[in-house]
């Protein structure tokens, strides 16, 4: 395997790309910054020492604990924006970070969470292979 291969697309960990053709998310678009990035690190960091010891054992935090600032970590710094995602009405849902992490941390909605993960897993994709779905994933005009 070349060197060359093992490269990320570091600008879109960093600054976020759209990503669509999510598995189980048919017809939304998410702008997502790669798992990895300085701010998931920084807030993930903080959370974690801000954890009372009582729900951390031998250095690991509480299962609950840590799906609750993993929820956070990616309203907060994965999540940048979606595209096609309706309420009950056919309606346009806003995004906001407030709406994120409302439907990030709702297990009836787990597919949402794991569409977020798997489009922040692919967002830092190979520095060629991210060039070219950026230009075919940039909003319309």
């Amino acid at each position: 395997m070349k060197l060359s291969a093992l490269k990320i697309n570091a600008t879109a960990v960093e600054e976020g790309a759209w990503v669509d053709n999510i598995p189980e998310l048919g017809g939304i678009r998410l702008k997502v910054r790669g798992h990895g990035n300085a701010h998931y690190r920084r807030l993930q960091s903080r959370l974690i020492e801000a954890t009372p010891r009582s729900q951390r054992q031998r250095g690991s935090v509480d299962s609950d604990v840590m799906d609750q600032i993993t929820n956070k970590c990616l309203a907060q710094t994965v999540l940048l924006d979606w595209d096609g995602l309706l309420d009950d009405n056919d309606q346009p849902i806003p995004f906001s970070a407030e709406a994120a992490l409302a439907y990030l941390s709702d297990p009836s909605l787990r597919p949402f969470r794991d569409g977020v993960a798997f489009a922040a897993a692919i967002v830092a994709q190979t520095e060629e292979e991210g060039a070219k779905d950026d230009a075919g994933n940039s909003p319309s005009a």
